[in-house]
């Protein structure tokens, strides 16, 4: 029995990245959702922060299809938002009857606060690897990296 079970195949390359991915959502998933709790945002508050922070100042309806609102709700998001200090609203300079919204200072520090604590939960998930296991990880990563960045950028 032992003999078969060594010429079966391990797990596949799929199989081994998403139970990687399993550990990391999960750890950056609670953190998430502890550090948008704790400043008293809603998910989709939280969401449209970091959508902004991505994607950089968008109009209302470019966020509304980001985030699958109504016209209405978005507005209401925005306004949300804006009331709290976290994004503001400017018209555009190319187009003057279209307003923006991005992100303020504040809001750019509290997604920095959010981020380290991303940051912390990953490096913990990560703590309990060997440290040369973590370099040749790294290393491997970087060098697969490269490689999809190659392919995306074409």
């Amino acid at each position: 029995m032992a003999r078969h079970a060594r010429n079966r195949p391990g797990p596949s390359l799929y199989q081994r990245v998403a139970a990687l991915r399993r550990h990391f959502v999960l750890a950056d998933t609670r953190s998430s959702l502890a550090a948008i709790a704790e400043l008293d945002l809603s998910l989709i508050q939280g969401l449209a922060l970091l959508l902004l922070d991505d994607l950089g100042s968008l109009g209302v309806g470019e966020l509304q299809d980001q985030i699958g609102r109504s016209q209405a709700a978005t507005s209401h998001l925005v306004e949300q938002l804006e009331r709290r200090g976290f994004v503001h609203r400017r018209t555009d300079a190319a187009d003057g009857r279209r307003r923006l919204v991005e992100l303020t200072t504040p809001g750019r520090r509290m997604l920095g606060e959010i981020e380290a604590t991303r940051r912390s939960a990953v490096e913990a998930t990560f703590a309990r690897v060997p440290a040369e296991v973590s370099d040749r990880f790294g290393e491997a990563l970087a060098e697969v990296l490269s490689y999809l960045d190659e392919g995306s950028a074409g």
